[in-house]
């Protein structure tokens, strides 16, 4: 048996959690795309990795109130995958 490989992790800062996603998209917060620029971040840095690595995104935000905003975004980003 395989012995389970460390997850490749990247930290991702943002001051609002809103700047992930495209702001002009209409739809609600749950089904919007994300922004662009950060999903050319993550996959530049994902296309580096070996393919058989898991992945980790870590959310760092300076705000204190963006437990359930993060929550949000990773359930967003989960059914994003």
């Amino acid at each position: 048996m395989a012995a389970a490989l460390n997850p490749a992790q990247t930290v991702i800062r943002i001051a609002r959690v809103d700047q992930l996603f495209q702001t002009f998209d209409p739809s609600p917060f749950r089904e919007r795309d994300l922004d662009p620029d950060a999903t050319a971040y993550i996959v530049d840095w994902a296309r580096e990795l070996n393919h058989r690595v898991p992945i980790e995104i870590h959310l760092k935000s300076p705000s204190a109130n963006c437990a359930s905003c993060f929550a949000l975004a990773g359930s967003t980003l989960r059914s994003a995958c």
